[in-house]
């Protein structure tokens, strides 16, 4: 449904920053001295609490839309 379409998406997402942000923040470390990359688990819990926060800007608006019935809306066209 949307929710796991709007999760998969936002995990793609975040699989992608999270990658790009290892391979940047090496980067940075290598180019200035006194900069120390994250650890994993910087990365790791910044990913969960985005995908709470997508999960509950998704789960929200679906279960209200669950509520309605269809045959109301399409009515009210």
């Amino acid at each position: 449904g949307v929710v796991k379409g709007a999760i998969a998406l936002v995990g793609s997402g975040l699989l992608i920053g999270v990658f790009a942000a290892t391979v940047l923040s090496r980067v940075l470390f290598a180019a200035l001295d006194f900069v120390e990359p994250p650890s994993g688990l910087t990365f790791g819990a910044v990913a969960m609490i985005l995908l709470g926060v997508a999960a509950a800007a998704v789960f929200a608006p679906a279960r209200k839309a669950m509520r309605v019935d269809p045959m109301q809306t399409l009515r009210a066209r």
